[in-house]
């Protein structure tokens, strides 16, 4: 690239929404867009963030071509319980707490990441730690001393019979972490808060899930397919997949 990304949020430019979003569903796993929550959570209002927080919802756009390199979502929320003590529903909590918190008119105090997709062909350029900048730069602009984010491992697909916990508190012999995106965040003033172990709970056929791993699931039992950071919970005569995906508190602290 010849300069610099330039950064642009959905406010500045609507239409970037959609953008965001195709790069989104070419990118993240399809059981995540194809799966629909389980246990207490009932179907999220996903598009709604850019309409509720536009401000939040951003891209990184190479300037000479205006090519989308890469998007950022996130909301804002209020939580005043002790930071140790952010909810082991991580990403679902924070989705629904947001936009129920948003409906009802409470003032947020903090900024959630919900999401980083990078193109694929912009991998390598070092903009994960810039994305990450970039929503620290807005959380602190909107007045926010803190950005939570449910961190969703890169490697622990990898090494999906390990507990959270104990993958979690792997390091390099630098003592960052083992994980690129958990090591992402430290390296930019984070810090790695403890595991959520449920932090995405989903569910879909056992059909679909074969359709979206494209693995075959013929019998009930714990399955380890493609994508997945823990194995997948299969019961035939049910019909139903269950997968409940852990993720990692990360604390930014911000200036302001």
């Amino acid at each position: 690239m010849a300069t610099q990304p330039q950064v642009v949020t959905v406010a500045q430019d609507p239409a970037l929404g959609d953008r965001i979003q195709a790069l989104i569903e070419a990118v993240w796993p399809a059981y995540i867009q194809t799966a629909w929550p389980a246990g207490a959570y009932d179907p999220i209002d996903w598009m709604g963030v850019y309409t509720r927080w536009p401000e939040f919802q951003f891209g990184l756009m190479e300037p000479e071509s205006g090519r989308l390199l890469a998007g950022g979502n996130a909301a804002p929320l209020f939580y005043d319980g002790a930071i140790a003590d952010l909810p082991d529903a991580g990403w679902d909590w924070a989705i629904y707490t947001a936009t129920a918190q948003h409906e009802a008119g409470t003032p947020p105090n903090l900024l959630c990441a919900l999401s980083i997709t990078i193109d694929p062909a912009a991998q390598r350029q070092g903009l994960s730690g810039a994305m990450v900048r970039v929503m620290r730069g807005l959380a602190a602009e909107a007045g926010f001393a803190r950005l939570i984010a449910p961190v969703r491992p890169t490697w622990k697909n990898r090494y999906p019979l390990i507990p959270i916990a104990a993958y979690a508190a792997w390091t390099t012999a630098e003592g960052l972490p083992f994980d690129p995106w958990l090591r992402t965040h430290v390296r930019v003033g984070g810090a790695i808060v403890k595991p959520c172990p449920r932090s995405m709970s989903l569910q879909a056929t056992v059909a679909g899930w074969e359709a979206s791993t494209g693995l075959a699931l013929p019998g009930s039992g714990h399955y380890v397919a493609p994508d997945l950071l823990v194995p997948l919970q299969v019961n035939r005569d049910a019909d139903r997949g269950i997968y409940v995906e852990p993720n990692v508190w990360v604390e930014h602290t911000l200036t302001r």
